[in-house]
């Protein structure tokens, strides 16, 4: 069995995420905070990953209410994203019908998971 490569988009998408965490973390509440506003205005940015750096901006300065807005409108139009659905359960956001099974179906597949490994039926290696 081959491992699957992540297609280009994936790739491109987590490697910006990435970077706009560093970002996040270099210049959230700092004196050049007021660049993420900028970058969160970019023409060169667009779709979801624009929407869920806003959150994320929102959810720094303390505008929680803010960011579970935005990452809702995330989910919308990804409801299987990881990322986005961690960010709405911390914080508090209302998960879209489709989010909400996306994510009891990866519960229960960690359940099972789990419980593999405790009866020994996998090695955790």
């Amino acid at each position: 069995m081959t491992a699957s490569r992540p297609s280009p988009g994936a790739a491109r998408t987590k490697d910006l995420a990435a970077w706009h965490e560093v970002l996040l973390d270099r210049f959230a509440g700092s004196p050049e905070d007021e660049l993420l506003d900028r970058l969160a205005v970019s023409p060169a940015l667009a779709g979801p990953e624009l929407t869920f750096l806003r959150a994320r901006i929102a959810e720094r300065r303390g505008d929680v209410a803010r960011a579970a807005t935005l990452v809702t409108e995330c989910l919308k139009e990804r409801p299987g994203d990881h990322e986005y659905l961690d960010f709405a359960v911390e914080v508090g956001a209302a998960l879209p019908s489709r989010a909400v099974q996306i994510r009891a179906e990866r519960a229960a597949a960690e359940a099972l998971i789990a419980q593999a490994h405790r009866d020994g039926r996998v090695s955790s290696s």
